[in-house]
């Protein structure tokens, strides 16, 4: 390769990264408009993460796909990384919020479950909360434009009517405590059906039942999702939920709900 090809392909990614607005990605090459309205190019080769986001309209957005699964009380949703560039999904509650309300670690090709929720109670309806989804590239810091809202794709269907659910919050490693016992509202003999996601993992949901006891209380059997296990407990009037470790919960793919 003689001297004026090298300099056209130096030149060549240069004005790729222009294009971009602010990246090649790979070699934290960073360029953005300055207080005076010039543009100002950096190589932050070593520390990329230092950037600003910026919108990047060449990246591609990640995908809901059609591969669904059902629960008891919830379902899930499967979101596919089609950027060849991304490291992560990133789900925001409107599409000019520059910070993540929530990210999952998902390269180019791979999949992650996502959380079809209750749209209130006594009702098997789930579908995504009202979230929006794009990509991020860690190397060079940028994302992609952002999906439509979740919440707009078809709704899936539940097994089993749902009493309530949570989305926020934290699962403790102990039972009855605050955030995490709800009244069931069911009879002596009934049946509680649940479901547990984590990590975007669904429980199997023929483990997911345990009967209403007329004195004292029962216990699920544990629930081993990715590494944590999980125990739902029931007396006459009241459920729990406990873990082997603190767990926060979120809407986007770690929830719990239970219903009859």
């Amino acid at each position: 390769m003689n001297r004026k090809h090298v300099k056209f392909l130096a030149l060549a990614g240069m004005m790729m990264a222009l294009s971009c607005g602010s990246l090649l990605c790979g070699n934290g090459i960073v360029s953005y408009e300055g207080e005076t309205g010039q543009t100002i190019v950096e190589d932050n080769a070593a520390s990329p993460q230092a950037t600003a986001t910026d919108h990047c309209p060449s990246m591609e957005m990640p995908v809901l796909e059609n591969e669904t699964s059902v629960g008891n009380c919830l379902t899930t949703y499967t979101v596919k990384q089609v950027e060849p560039h991304g490291t992560s999904i990133e789900f925001v509650s409107h599409p000019s919020l520059l910070v993540s309300e929530y990210s999952c670690d998902v390269s180019y090709g791979e999949t992650w479950q996502i959380i079809g929720i209750p749209q209130g109670v006594n009702t098997t309806v789930c579908h995504p909360s009202n979230l929006y989804m794009r990509a991020r590239c860690g190397t060079c810091n940028a994302v992609s434009a952002s999906s439509p809202a979740l919440i707009d794709s078809d709704s899936t269907n539940c097994l089993y009517p749902v009493i309530n659910y949570k989305t926020s919050g934290m699962i403790y490693s102990g039972f009855d405590l605050a955030g995490a016992v709800w009244d069931h509202g069911l009879a002596v003999g009934d049946r509680l059906f649940f479901s547990i996601a984590y990590q975007g993992t669904l429980a199997d949901p023929a483990d997911c039942q345990v009967e209403i006891p007329w004195i004292g209380t029962k216990t699920s059997d544990p629930i081993e999702i990715n590494g944590v296990t999980f125990w739902v407990r029931v007396g006459p009037n009241r459920v729990s939920i406990r873990a082997s470790e603190y767990i926060s919960c979120n809407r986007v793919d770690t929830v719990f709900a239970f219903g009859a």
